[in-house]
């Protein structure tokens, strides 16, 4: 085989080969840095009802990845149980019997309240039979 050959068939090579590496990227969307997760610690907001201005409450809290929180606040702190209900964004508070039932709904053993999320960082509170939301969480 002559030399010219041989640079060709080594220049198809490179050309496929590099083709091959640039069809490989990586998918921005299955990124880690980017997905949502509520383990963590976040400041809390509130409001008033029917306010649009948020004030600080000078209290946290911390979501443990084992389902529970810690709630930080001037002078204390309280913990309980929680299920990030993600199919039907919908927060169960203190449940300790947790069943998979992702209704919004309140007894006298289970708190829930609906959540929408804004970006990876921020999350906002409602009840469940109502759209004001009255709390932000910022993740710290």
């Amino acid at each position: 085989m002559d030399g010219n050959k041989k640079m060709k068939i080594i220049s198809k090579i490179l050309s496929l080969s590099l083709i091959f590496l640039i069809s490989c990227d990586k998918d921005p969307v299955s990124s880690d840095e980017d997905s949502f997760s509520i383990v963590g610690t976040w400041n809390i907001y509130g409001r008033s009802y029917g306010q649009t201005n948020w004030y600080s409450s000078n209290s946290t809290y911390t979501f443990n990845s084992d389902g529970t929180y810690v709630n930080s606040y001037d002078g204390g702190s309280s913990n309980g149980t929680y299920f990030f209900c993600e199919t039907s964004n919908v927060i169960q508070w203190n449940d300790v019997s947790f069943n998979g039932d992702c209704n919004c709904k309140d007894t006298s053993t289970i708190s829930s309240t609906r959540y929408t999320i804004e970006g990876t960082n921020t999350i906002y509170i409602s009840e469940c039979n109502d759209s004001f939301q009255w709390m932000k969480m910022v993740k710290l």
